[in-house]
C-alpha cells in the first residue's frame, strides 16, 4: 500500500508492518499518524 492511497481512500486498510515503516521514515510517534473515531453506528 502507498502512503497516496492511505491517504485518499478513507477506510482503506493498512498493516501495522506499514504503520511501523512510516514512523520509521518520517520519525514520528504512531500518534502522529492514527487517530480512532468510534463507530456512530453503534455496529462493533
Amino acid at each position: 500500500m502507498t502512503l497516496s492511497k492511505m491517504l485518499n481512500h478513507q477506510g482503506s486498510s493498512t498493516v501495522t508492518d506499514n504503520l511501523d515503516k512510516l514512523c520509521f521514515y518520517f520519525n514520528f510517534e504512531i500518534e502522529s499518524l492514527v487517530t480512532h473515531f468510534k463507530d456512530e453506528t453503534g455496529e462493533e
